[in-house]
């Protein structure tokens, strides 16, 4: 299994590509990258699987900002026929190492026009198991203590197979969390605030980043999508644009509305969080957010970079490496993460505490 498999948002594909030669690079391992246009995945071509062992071993996918998920996988299997893909997958393995995983994940691109393809794999998914099991290759139940077995296909008569690591993955199918849009909030952005903070924080810590009856700023909030995910969890937050804000959000009295820019707006106090979501250029972004941290008027933020269309992975390393040089000059220590969310579109999402 000499081939690392990343899956991206389809028309990332170049970013994630050189995301991970340059992640890999750093532990002296090199590969090169096979890549189309909208396919919304990556090979990552190794000289071999110890070299792909180790970049699992070393890099971490949460350290990852524009893939998914990934799985460590071989050659691909070409030309299955549609009468009957499951025993030529079963005499692949056979004629392998035939190690038993815990799991089967059956997989395909997020990508435009995979619809039926996404339909064919989640129905073959139960024969497939059924197989695996008959054949000694999975454990009856489910093994949350082995690696999983990955069958990636990219197109309904090509399937990679392989595995994703037990330690280092997503635990989406898909690196997709499966979120419900609340029926009370007032646009669909509050599923990005959402999702990065199940992103970002392991769920033994949830109350500690969010409960507590904290304190909160949203820049650029109308109509309100962040605000009610901060409301929701108890907070009381200044809620900062010149737009109207959601009737029944206001009337919940945790809500005070500032008819201000945020680019210019300061809380009257020190806050825990500052949240923002408006659209402008990265670097005036990373200067607003890096003004807020210094100055110690939160030590919380969540906020996302609005992509240029070139040069967008580099954009990105500036960014936040400028925050980070700022806050290490102030003599500050800082936990900052940023990922490439499955409800984000041409923006990357950070989350940075001053520890």
């Amino acid at each position: 299994m000499n081939i690392i498999i990343l899956y991206c948002r389809a028309g990332f594909e170049g970013e994630c590509a050189l995301e991970i030669q340059e992640q890999a690079s750093v532990i002296g391992v090199f590969g090169y990258c096979k890549t189309n246009k909208g396919q919304g995945f990556v090979e990552f071509v190794l000289n071999d699987s110890k070299d792909a062992k180790k970049v699992f071993k070393q890099v971490q996918l949460s350290d990852l900002i524009f893939a998914r998920q990934w799985a460590r996988v071989s050659e691909p299997l070409a030309n299955l026929s549609r009468e009957d893909r499951v025993q030529p997958i079963i005499d692949f393995l056979l004629a392998g190492d035939k190690k038993v995983r815990g799991l089967v994940t059956v997989d395909c691109p997020d990508s435009e026009g995979a619809a039926q393809l996404k339909t064919f794999v989640r129905k073959f998914t139960s024969p497939i198991a059924k197989a695996l099991k008959q054949n000694g290759l999975l454990t009856p139940k489910a093994d949350p203590d082995l690696d999983l077995l990955c069958l990636f296909f990219s197109d309904f008569d090509k399937v990679y197979i392989g595995e994703i690591d037990k330690d280092n993955r997503s635990p989406n199918h898909l690196g997709i969390p499966r979120l419900k849009f609340p029926k009370d909030a007032p646009s669909r952005s509050t599923l990005k605030l959402e999702e990065a903070w199940r992103t970002f924080f392991h769920p033994d810590e949830w109350y500690d980043q969010l409960g507590g009856h904290k304190k909160a700023v949203d820049l650029g909030a109308c109509p309100g999508g962040w605000t009610w995910q901060l409301v929701n969890q108890g907070m009381d937050v200044f809620a900062v644009d010149h737009g109207p804000m959601n009737e029944a959000l206001m009337a919940s009295g945790h809500v005070t509305h500032v008819l201000e820019d945020g680019f210019v707006y300061k809380p009257p106090k020190k806050v825990d969080w500052m949240v923002c979501d408006i659209v402008d250029k990265p670097k005036r972004v990373t200067a607003m957010v890096i003004d807020w941290l210094v100055s110690g008027q939160c030590n919380r933020t969540v906020f996302n970079f609005k992509l240029p269309m070139k040069k967008r992975y580099q954009e990105v390393m500036e960014c936040l490496q400028l925050i980070e040089e700022a806050l290490t000059k102030n003599g500050m220590s800082s936990r900052i993460q940023a990922k490439h969310l499955y409800h984000d579109r041409e923006e990357i999402t950070c989350f940075i505490q001053v520890i």
